[in-house]
């Protein structure tokens, strides 16, 4: 009888042990497939320019980061639009990704032309009035999306932009309306969102269209600044780091040739995932590979030894 407690107080003890050291020889084994003897260097970026070529007169993005004590620098453009898919009297744009090694060249001789920039977070650039509305007050500080518009030329309705303001009827409405010197009134609903994940799953563009409803202002309506533009349609750069999204707000660009072609119809987007990252030797790895390696025998010797007991002593329970 004393004996037999024995056993039992021996089983009960080990059967936790025996459990946990299954659950260690699982997680090694799973470490040992998923562990690299290499590790990603991402480097941090430096800075943002824009420069024109001035061979073929479209806008060329300049990007560079730091790798160890050395600056690099990539270049991104927007290819040609298809001029067959262009529309005559619509916002119409050309959606182009690029990732980090997709980068077009640049010529030393190539010199700045003279262009107009402007930063595109919380503004939207309705170009065939000449007008960019800024500061939407929906977007908050940490929402730095590109906004657009999608639909006819506005200038079929009003002749210009004299105010704009916000009409919120519920939480959560997203809608402009806009009135010209003779007070005709454009309402616009931006509450539509397109997700670009193609490559970057984070990428998004909140678009806005042309709606029906009440602009009669309300006690929560905000007046929004507005500033003057080109008349044409812009280019437009976005980048993120591609590899997180948290700490990696967009940066998104519109950019206005001083000459621009007096056949282009068509807004290039070019969404840009920045994520230079480059393969490694890791040492730290290696440690950690071997140390897994140099555990696992011993785990699986406890298995074995204790699978066989804890059999024998539930079955021999059972039965009694």
């Amino acid at each position: 009888m004393f004996l037999h407690k024995r056993i039992r107080f021996f089983c009960f003890f080990i059967y936790p042990l025996s459990f946990a050291n299954c659950l260690l020889t699982a997680t090694l084994r799973e470490e040992q497939k998923r562990m690299s003897f290499y590790e990603y260097d991402r480097p941090a970026l430096d800075g943002i320019r824009i420069r024109v070529s001035q061979d073929n007169g479209h806008p060329i993005l300049e990007l560079s980061y730091i790798r160890g004590n050395e600056k690099k620098i990539n270049h991104y453009c927007a290819a040609p639009s298809e001029t067959e898919s262009q529309k005559k009297d619509i916002y119409f744009y050309d959606v182009q990704f690029r990732r980090f090694e997709q980068t077009c060249e640049f010529k030393n001789e190539d010199s700045n032309q003279p262009i107009r920039l402007e930063k595109a977070e919380r503004k939207l650039f309705l170009y065939d009035v000449g007008t960019a509305i800024n500061d939407l007050p929906w977007l908050d500080s940490d929402d730095t999306s590109l906004t657009i518009y999608r639909g006819p030329y506005l200038s079929k309705k009003i002749s210009d932009v004299k105010q704009a303001w916000t009409v919120k009827h519920r939480d959560f409405d997203f809608k402009l309306c806009i009135a010209d010197s003779k007070n005709r009134i454009v309402a616009l609903d931006c509450s539509k969102r397109e997700y670009q994940n193609k490559y970057d799953r984070f990428k998004r563009l909140n678009v806005c269209i042309m709606a029906e409803f009440d602009c009669s202002q309300q006690p929560n309506s905000k007046s929004l600044s507005l500033s003057k533009i080109p008349k044409s349609p812009p280019t437009y750069f976005s980048t993120t780091r591609g590899w997180t999204y948290t700490d990696s707000p967009d940066k998104n660009y519109a950019i206005w040739l001083s000459e621009p072609s007096p056949t282009q119809m068509i807004s290039p987007i070019v969404l840009i995932s920045f994520d230079p990252s480059f393969k490694a030797f890791s040492p730290t790895n290696l440690v950690a590979y071997g140390l897994s390696y140099l555990l696992y025998p011993f785990t699986i010797v406890i298995d074995v030894l204790t699978t066989p007991i804890l059999i024998v002593y539930f079955t021999y329970a059972f039965r009694n």
